[in-house]
């Protein structure tokens, strides 16, 4: 690589528009898509941190880091001091903060891709962190890994600098080592799979005789253990107590869950566009020679999730924007070929085009939480009358039900007279909320709105869902569920 494009005016442009178009995008999907991608997007991060501001007990699993619930409730905390209360308004800030942190994904890259000769490839990087479809999704949900993605991008991009500025092996290090090594140690602290990629590159800077930075990163890592044991004594727990549960927890299949060698692969590859992608052919180890040292890195971090028994898409998030660097690396030595230009380009633009919209319009599970949290937007003081008994919705309803609302199971049909009777036993409660998913009692309900609606100001009769959510149900009913529509409506005295 030479230092051509390292002062280029038109990249840093392209850097500035890629900027403000992943801002842009970020900002609709958490406006739109708020609902959680998994469970854990609430009940491991939001809630606890949540509660943690209320000062109630967390209930932190033991396998979960205190790290990032500390920083998420000081972000709420910092957005209820501005009035930000409802719990729509308050998911949507916690997944700004996500969109801030997340832009430093876009001048990571910017920083990785200014010193090669390739232009395009540099300009189709910054765009494709920016706007390839999975990256808007995937930077604003409330995961440690959607957190740690743009301190994880500019860590390497300092590293690949440092390594770059040294005329030889033993060359005296300079700041930019110390950033590197710093971020990643933080994203490391924040999620441990991190460590992967710390231990990666550390191994390739023993293998090119890079000693001088290879020990700071050796030194600094003597620093993250101190920092963790700290972490762990500070929420009453012993030291690499949190490492040791969470190792505990992924090997306990009944607990976790065990899937194929191949998720991880299949999940890497279709970020890659691959099977389309493949018609790059030679030029996508062209691509990974030249980012060698990222390319080693993201290889290991892939090999090693592919190995571990838990898998999730979601432990994919970190090395994302690394990724498609290769991807536009590729792209750009074969866009003048037909198989490029008939085949990979029409699906690109295409496929990427529907799924970004999908990924930032169409709002997850909504059947669980949409009808608590538009409630919860129109009064503090609810019954709350749900028909349906998943556990999963009465784990989220201590976020969306507050304090002064009551939320309960009625047995049997919903029915007008029975709704009446449980509103009159709570007369400080203004508003009653009925909810239903169950298709059986589908008339029964609209006849009970009905009734209801004669009597008293009512919103209207909804079906909480979306088209993906109702998708993924058909497709697997059983293991789905969650993703069923829910009807349902509320009620306020005239």
């Amino acid at each position: 690589m030479h230092p051509s494009l390292e002062n280029s005016a038109n990249l840093r442009r392209h850097f500035y528009f890629a900027l403000l178009l992943a801002l842009g995008l970020r900002l609709l999907c958490l406006y739109f898509v708020w609902g959680p991608q998994g469970l854990d997007d609430y009940l491991d991060n939001l809630i606890p941190a949540w509660k943690f501001t209320q000062g109630l007990d967390p209930d932190l699993h033991e396998y979960r880091g205190p790290l990032y619930m500390w920083i998420l409730a000081g972000w709420l905390r910092f957005g209820m001091s501005f009035g930000i209360e409802k719990s729509i308004s308050l998911i949507r800030w916690v997944y700004f903060l996500q969109t801030l942190v997340s832009l430093l994904a876009v001048y990571g890259v910017y920083r990785l891709v200014r010193r090669h000769t390739d232009e395009w490839a540099a300009r189709a990087s910054l765009y494709l962190v920016a706007a390839h479809a999975v990256m808007p999704f995937a930077s604003t949900r409330s995961f440690m890994e959607s957190f740690v993605i743009g301190f994880l991008t500019l860590a390497m991009a300092a590293l690949v600098e440092a390594q770059e500025d040294f005329a030889g092996p033993n060359s005296v290090p300079d700041r930019k080592v110390w950033a590197g090594w710093i971020l990643l140690g933080f994203s490391t602290l924040v999620r441990f799979q991190v460590g992967v990629i710390y231990l990666g590159w550390g191994v390739y800077l023993l293998a090119t005789r890079r000693y001088r930075q290879l020990a700071i990163g050796v030194f600094f890592g003597l620093v993250l253990i101190g920092a963790e044991i700290l972490i762990d004594r500070g929420y009453g727990r012993y030291g690499f107590q949190t490492l040791h549960d969470y190792y505990v927890f992924n090997q306990d299949q009944s607990r976790s869950g065990v899937m194929p060698w191949y998720n991880t692969w299949l999940t890497w590859c279709g970020a890659l566009l691959v099977p389309f992608s493949l018609v790059m052919g030679r030029h996508w180890f062209t691509a990974f020679r030249e980012y060698k040292g990222t390319f080693l890195a993201v290889m290991l971090y892939v090999v090693t999730h592919s190995i571990y028994p838990h898998k999730e898409e979601r432990y994919l998030f970190p090395i994302l924007a690394l990724s498609v660097i290769f991807l536009a690396r590729a792209w750009s030595l074969s866009r003048k070929e037909k198989l490029t230009r008939w085949i990979f380009q029409p699906f690109f633009w295409g496929f990427n085009t529907l799924a970004l919209a999908v990924f930032c319009l169409v709002n997850t599970q909504v059947g669980l939480i949409a009808p608590l949290g538009e409630t919860e937007w129109l009064s503090d003081r609810v019954l709350y009358l749900d028909y349906d008994h998943q556990d999963s919705r009465d784990w989220m309803s201590i976020f969306f039900v507050r304090q002064n609302s009551v939320y309960t199971h009625p047995t049997g049909v919903p029915r007008a007279e029975e709704a009446e009777r449980l509103w009159i036993e709570h007369p400080n409660l203004e508003r009653v909320a009925l909810l239903n998913s169950n298709p059986d009692w589908a008339e029964t309900f609209r006849a009970t709105y009905q009734s209801l609606a004669q009597k008293y100001s009512c919103t209207d009769f909804e079906e909480a869902g979306s088209f993906t959510d109702t998708l993924l149900f058909r497709m697997n009913p059983k293991f789905n569920y969650r993703r069923r529509g829910t009807f349902f409506f509320s009620c306020a005295k005239r």
